[in-house]
């Protein structure tokens, strides 16, 4: 059984690099206290439909990858809000998988993936 931490982001947001910002975020993601192994799939789209801007993913969030292997970044179309979701759908073929859906704007307690599994 899988457990998929999912979210995507804004293209002003993404760019944020302050201490209380998207990085904080990532982090409280990324940092969870959990006994079973957890992917967080971060969804960026590759322009904003809305805007037609393009996302531009900064090196620090691209590093994340590297320092932490659970971490992956996936380009995809930009589906509106739905986008934390239906990307992540589309790639997990488990039926008994968790999925757990995420706000970037939100610190998350240490415990938050461990809870709802």
């Amino acid at each position: 059984m899988s457990v998929i931490v999912t979210l995507t982001t804004l293209p002003t947001r993404i760019v944020q690099d302050y201490d209380h910002g998207i990085r904080s975020c990532l982090m409280s993601l990324i940092e969870q206290v959990c006994d079973k192994p957890y992917e967080i799939h971060f969804n960026v789209p590759w322009k904003y439909k809305h805007t037609g801007e393009d996302f531009i993913i900064p090196e620090w969030v691209t590093q994340l990858t590297v320092d932490y292997p659970h971490f992956h970044i996936f380009r995809t179309p930009d589906f509106g809000p739905v986008t934390k979701l239906v990307p992540t759908l589309g790639r997990v073929d488990e039926m008994d998988a968790i999925i757990i859906v995420c706000d970037d704007d939100l610190v998350y307690h240490s415990d938050m993936v461990a809870e709802h599994i």
